[in-house]
């Protein structure tokens, strides 16, 4: 196979957004200790780069003929900027970022994200496939799919919101003070750090079984609804570093 050769974009100083639209394309984004923002593309992409008033802009013209699309981002963490990606097909992988507000829209899109944090993070697509570990969100993280599968482990965030109307949720190792789950056709398997008793459950499996009863006076809240399918809701207990600082 022919090696795809990238030419590289050098990003000014300052940049505060990332601006991003693409219509066939695999993407990946990367963060750095230092430097500036570096961009490289394949040849052939037909991707327009620019930068003014700190927002660096990306948008693909057309599709290409013959190889799909490749673009890599290298993103300083301490830029902490913003970030809008709307991608009609394609993938999306994310690495060791860091990022104030997240937003992605589209079609049908994958997206890998890892060692990354997030105040604030909103995904809406057509259909998704999300693969997610050891991730965190200082506020809220919102995704809707028409369609799709959730895979999630290791995670922290203040509030998160999971609706998918075909598809099935499986997240472990997650601590979520106010978490959300939605499945019109499909399955809910949720594994939570913490104790039974540290949650409020609001759980209903209309055509389907549910392994636990509904439940108050947590300090947690869960709510979980699957129109056809089960649902799982297991608990890891304290982990230890909480133990022994007597949490």
């Amino acid at each position: 196979m022919k090696t795809i050769k990238y030419n590289s974009y050098l990003g000014a100083e300052g940049v505060n957004r990332l601006d991003c639209e693409f219509i066939n394309c695999n993407v990946k984004i990367y963060g750095t200790n230092g430097g500036d923002f570096r961009v490289e593309r394949a040849h052939h992409s037909y991707i327009r780069i620019s930068e003014h008033d700190g927002i660096l802009r990306l948008k693909q013209l057309r599709k290409p003929f013959f190889h799909k699309a490749e673009i890599i981002i290298y993103a300083p963490v301490s830029a902490l900027p913003d970030a809008s990606l709307k991608i009609k097909r394609g993938s999306l992988e994310i690495d060791g970022a860091r990022c104030a507000n997240l937003h992605i829209t589209g079609g049908e899109v994958s997206v890998s994200i890892a060692n990354s944090s997030f105040s604030y993070a909103n995904v809406n697509l057509k259909s998704l496939k999300l693969d997610c570990a050891d991730i965190s969100f200082e506020n809220s993280f919102i995704c809707a799919a028409d369609s799709g599968k959730v895979i999630m482990e290791n995670s922290l965030c203040h509030k998160m919101d999971l609706t998918v109307k075909c598809g099935n949720l499986g997240i472990s190792r997650l601590k979520c003070r106010d978490g959300a789950y939605t499945v019109e056709e499909g399955s809910i398997n949720l594994t939570l750090d913490g104790e039974e008793e540290d949650y409020s459950l609001s759980l209903l499996a209309k055509n389907g079984t549910c392994n636990r009863e509904n439940a108050s006076g947590g300090a947690y809240a869960l709510k979980a609804y699957t129109g056809n399918g089960n649902i799982v809701v297991d608990f890891n207990g304290k982990p230890a570093a909480e133990v022994a600082a007597g949490a």
